[in-house]
């Protein structure tokens, strides 16, 4: 009797990403708390640029992934993300899926 052994899947090597630190970006949401809301929709209304919100995290972690990033997965690549997306208008981080992972069961 012969018995066939699957051959495991290899993967790359694990990229991380270098970047230079960089001063504290100031965010949408710290625009919006120094200069308030009205003041803030107006800036909004009259800025002349394209405004991005990307949503990479929230559709990954809910799509592709099915809800499994870990917390701790999330932190490892924060720095990262503030680094290349600090003129970015917005990023979407949760859904409505946030809930489901913390009620799953083991």
């Amino acid at each position: 009797m012969k018995i066939s052994v699957k051959k495991r899947k290899t993967f790359d090597a694990l990229y991380e990403p270098r970047f230079r630190k960089i001063a504290k970006v100031e965010g949408s949401r710290d625009k919006l708390l120094k200069m308030g809301k009205k003041a803030y929709i107006e800036e909004i209304k009259n800025e002349k640029k394209l405004l991005f919100t990307d949503t990479t995290m929230r559709d990954a972690h809910q799509s592709l992934i099915a809800t499994r990033f870990r917390t701790f997965d999330l932190m490892n690549i924060a720095k990262a993300t503030e680094y290349y997306q600090k003129d970015m208008f917005s990023l979407e981080m949760w859904g409505g899926a946030t809930f489901d992972v913390a009620l799953q069961v083991p």
